[in-house]
């Protein structure tokens, strides 16, 4: 309850982006992970907010390899700029907001 009145107080719009590929202590963590991933989706879309649903971006291959982060835990900056952007275009649909389709804001023509 009090973290469902804190992030649903007011007119305040909730976009929650889930826990990438694989965790700490991988592979042992990665139903952890899962199972974390799977209860705040249901949390926030029940209260009306958006998931964001980034855990498939990349797997514990691409871990390994060396593909999908920068320490083997934390989003290369490609991954990095492809959450932010996911996660932005989740507030804009909330919103209503045209702002990520290239249809709006600013001015300009």
């Amino acid at each position: 309850d009090g973290l469902e009145s804190t992030l649903f107080s007011g007119s305040a719009k909730v976009v929650y982006r889930s826990s990438t590929c694989c965790g700490e202590d991988p592979p042992e963590s990665i139903d952890a992970v899962e199972d974390q991933n799977d209860d705040a989706k249901a949390l926030i879309e029940a209260l009306g907010g958006s998931y964001v649903d980034v855990y498939d971006l990349y797997d514990y291959d691409d871990i390994l390899d060396g593909t999908a982060t920068f320490d083997e835990t934390h989003p290369s900056k490609e991954n990095c700029l492809t959450i932010n952007l996911m996660t932005l275009e989740a507030l804009d649909q909330l919103d209503g907001s045209p702002c990520t389709s290239g249809d709006g804001g600013g001015g300009r023509s």
